[in-house]
């Protein structure tokens, strides 16, 4: 097996992180920060149940609500300031909350991270953040990781092959489990 993306943004090979988002906004409008967390984090557990692959280099940390990546906190901040995602204050739990958009699909996603993100969203969209968060929290990864530590995709890889970890996958991304080797789609990080 390669190398994983354990995420970092100088990794060349690494898909854009601003892409993403945008895309995965596109495909799912009006969604709290929380959402756009979680459905990342599950873009890339299915990616690396089914391709031994990551969608992004992002890194989660193990936090009280579930996995958190401090950089989708910053990057959407970003792209609202460049003005490339909308924002709208609106309530959640009683409370304001800021609610991201964008307009128009990013042209630079490739055809496997549309069919990602759109299958993520598909199979997630009836979840509430309070679901996604209870859902995110049954992934081995986070379950094996102390508070605050990050989590390691390319451990959870390891654990799924050795059939110590249970995958999560949606079910129409079946996963591959003693598959032989697969070539990694375009727009994805080989593991």
């Amino acid at each position: 097996m390669s190398g994983l993306i354990e995420g970092g943004a100088d990794d060349d090979n690494s898909p854009d992180t601003d892409v993403i988002l945008q895309g995965l906004l596109k495909f799912n409008s009006g969604q709290f920060s929380v959402e756009v967390q979680k459905l990342c984090f599950f873009a890339d557990v299915y990616v690396v149940e089914k391709h031994r692959a990551r969608l992004t280099s992002l890194e989660y940390g193990a936090y009280m609500y579930g996995p958190y990546s401090e950089e989708i906190s910053e990057r959407l901040n970003e792209l609202a300031q460049r003005g490339e995602i909308e924002t709208r204050v609106a309530m959640r739990n009683g409370k304001t909350d800021t609610k991201y958009d964008v307009e128009r699909h990013p042209d630079s996603l490739t055809d496997k991270q549309r069919e990602v993100l759109d299958e993520t969203v598909e199979q997630l969209e009836e979840y509430d953040p309070a679901d996604l968060t209870d859902l995110s929290r049954e992934n081995w990864m986070y379950k094996t990781a102390d508070s605050g530590d990050l989590l390691s995709f390319k451990q959870y890889a390891n654990e799924l092959e050795r059939g110590n970890a249970t995958p999560q996958t949606l079910p129409s991304v079946p996963w591959v489990g003693d598959s032989e080797e697969q070539d990694v789609p375009d727009g994805l990080s080989p593991l």
